[in-house]
């Protein structure tokens, strides 16, 4: 209850129009008190203006353009000092005034000497790689003074504040000089204190290049055999988050492996898991390191710093991607640098060679998909009320790539559900990019929020009381997954039988949860068919292509086992009808023999398959890596 209190406060409270607000009424005030020679205006001023700085905080981006246009946090410190000085001026006597001054300026200088010598300790000692799991992990080091990093930046303020304000508010000029000396030798002596810790600090922390060594030490002893290479931003996370289960069932088979990283973003948003992490976002120091026992590398993304590790001779490349559609992505001509591409199925070996995009045959490997289990020991179950899963893909970085039905089908299936005589709930899946794009998606994907969380009104009648997910205590994906499938039963079992789900990144639904509870799935061209396959369950794909029906199946195969939507006139009414059962589904058989193509015979087993490809391409590798040495080219 406190919590929620607070975060009520601070919505409005630290507002953006209430920062600006703080600000500008600040300002104002403290002018007035030099115009007006009224202290009175500069102590509401002060707190306004100090009120601004702390609010702004919650606004980085605002705080960032403030810095661009040359106002960062030194100069709104500077133009405060500058007036309450001549606020102070205003009240005593020339030499107080000049007194004031002067301080104002030691403190300030005081002020950008203590920033200009944390920014070089942290360019000369910082530390550029961060590990974890690893015994020779070291917490990074900030080197900022221990105190004052744990307060927001504008409680550095505060003693300025002070040391302006009070002596501002005594007519005695004598005992207003002593107070203003006091709190300035004060505040600077902390400030002093505070740079002297830092620099001991700095004295007992290992160089970038210790630690280095230091884990090059710790990946001798783990003798990684695999590792899992990813390159991205913060919101692209997820790709590598879907192989970390994977990577700990490899481990469980005696297949020990690493996760490579190259962006502290991502390491920070990586999801909980026991195998060894390393976050290495300098291409020296990535080459700095020996990477020796590793025999084969995973890629689950193309991405251009994927030449840093491609270029290790001594392990075998091989793309796995994080999703396997029939999108063009699934097939980039960029996957020609690598030694091998696995799929889950012979599906996927198709659509290389119908692609001709230069990838051999040969080089293209079904291994299953063994994210398939995630899905299969799913603790969700449908309800009695039938469940529709609406799992839209995103607009794509071009047209060529997008097959996004939000702003079409999306909104007719909401529609459709809502004047449905039998009733039918609706979980709305988005992709984690929606609306990255297009702003004409973002629209429709609103309206679509907007519209489920209006049904809602009308057919749940008690308050939907969501459990909290805390993860915390997670360490690995394994058992992360367990609790994230017990956690979304019951978020899902909160909206009662008819209560409809919108499951974007703040609800924090998995999708195996929001596929194991729905009886049919509506879904675009995407990875979400390859998965929701495995449950032998019904659904259609939208065409948003603009081809016929005939040529869009021929283009994406993975559509055969399911009816195709055309986004001007879909058959809803067949939807609503197999999905409440009221209708035959008649694509069981085509699903099955699809099921096969996509996923293999069995599926279930795909770890198996997946981790005896592993340790035949490590053999391979092996075996090069002796017939190089014996040649004397190592």
């Amino acid at each position: 209850m406190l919590r929620r209190v607070a975060s009520f406060c601070l919505s409005i409270f630290g507002s953006l129009p209430a920062t600006a607000a703080y600000a500008l009424v600040g300002y104002t005030l403290q002018m007035a008190a030099i115009a007006t020679h009224q202290w009175q205006f500069a102590v509401p001023g002060l707190a306004l203006w100090a009120a601004g700085e702390f609010s702004l905080r919650m606004h980085p981006k605002v705080a960032a353009l403030l810095r661009r246009a040359a106002f960062g946090f030194a100069v709104r410190l500077s133009v405060s000092l500058l007036l309450v000085s001549l606020i102070v001026g205003t009240n005593k006597v020339n030499e107080q005034l000049t007194t004031t001054v002067v301080f104002a300026i030691l403190t300030l200088l005081l002020h950008c000497a203590q920033v200009l010598l944390m920014s070089s300790l942290n360019a000369r000692r910082s530390v550029s790689v961060d590990a974890r799991n690893i015994d020779a992990y070291l917490p990074t080091h900030t080197y900022r003074p221990r105190f004052l990093a744990q307060l927001p930046e504008v409680w550095r303020t505060v003693p300025a504040a002070l040391l302006f304000g009070i002596p501002a508010m005594i007519t005695d000029t004598i005992g207003a000089v002593v107070i203003f000396g006091l709190i300035a030798a004060l505040w600077q002596l902390v400030v002093l204190g505070q740079i002297a810790r830092c620099i001991l600090d700095v004295r007992r922390v290992p160089r970038t290049g210790d630690r280095l060594a230091l884990i090059q030490s710790a990946l001798n002893e783990l003798n990684p055999q695999v590792a899992l290479y990813f390159s991205g931003d913060a919101p692209s996370t997820y790709q590598v988050n879907s192989w970390l289960s994977t990577m700990e069932r490899l481990e469980r088979q005696g297949i020990r492996g690493v996760v490579v990283l190259r962006e502290k973003s991502v390491f920070n948003a990586l999801a909980p898991t026991s195998i060894p992490v390393l976050c290495i976002p300098g291409a020296v120091d990535l080459m700095s390191l020996d990477f020796g026992s590793v025999r084969v590398a995973l890629y689950p993304a193309n991405v251009g710093k994927n030449i840093h590790f491609l270029r290790i001779p001594t392990m075998r490349s091989v793309f796995v991607g994080h999703g396997d559609s029939d999108k063009n992505a699934s097939f980039n001509p960029y996957s020609k640098v690598y030694d091998e591409v696995w799929t889950a199925g012979q599906a996927g070996i198709d659509r290389y060679v119908r692609a001709e995009i230069g990838v051999h045959t040969e080089d293209v490997v079904a291994v299953g998909r063994p994210q398939v289990l995630d899905l299969l020991e799913s603790s969700v179950a449908p309800t009695p009320i039938p469940t529709i899963l609406y799992a839209p893909t995103w607009e794509g970085w071009n047209e060529l790539q997008n097959y996004c039905s939000i702003p079409t089908v999306g909104r007719q299936l909401v529609e459709a559900v809502r004047s449905s005589a039998t009733p039918v709930r609706l979980i709305y899946r988005p992709h984690p990019f929606t609306g990255r794009r297009s702003a004409e998606v973002m629209a429709a994907h609103n309206e679509i929020v907007d519209a489920l969380a209006q049904l809602n009104a009308q057919v749940v009648t008690a308050p939907i009381v969501l459990p909290e997910f805390v993860a915390d205590n997670a360490v690995s994906s394994l058992e992360l997954l367990d609790q994230q499938s017990r956690r979304d039963a019951a978020y899902i079992a909160a909206f009662g039988e008819r209560g409809h789900i919108t499951s974007d990144s703040s609800a924090g639904l998995s999708i195996w949860s929001c596929m194991a509870a729905a009886d049919f799935m509506v879904a675009d061209i995407s990875s979400v068919i390859s998965d929701f396959i495995a449950l032998d369950r019904p659904y259609a794909v939208t065409n948003c292509t603009g081809k016929s029906t005939s040529e869009f199946l021929e283009e994406f195969p993975s559509a055969s086992g399911a009816q195709v939507l055309s986004p001007a006139n879909p058959d809803l009414a067949q939807v609503l009808g197999v999905a409440t059962g009221n209708q035959d589904d008649a694509f069981r058989e085509a699903r099955g023999a699809l099921r096969r193509a996509l996923l293999g015979d069995a599926p279930e087993t795909s770890v198996e398959t997946f981790s005896a490809a592993v340790r035949r391409l490590s053999r391979e590798s092996q075996q090069r890596n002796e017939r190089v040495a014996a040649l004397g080219m190592v």
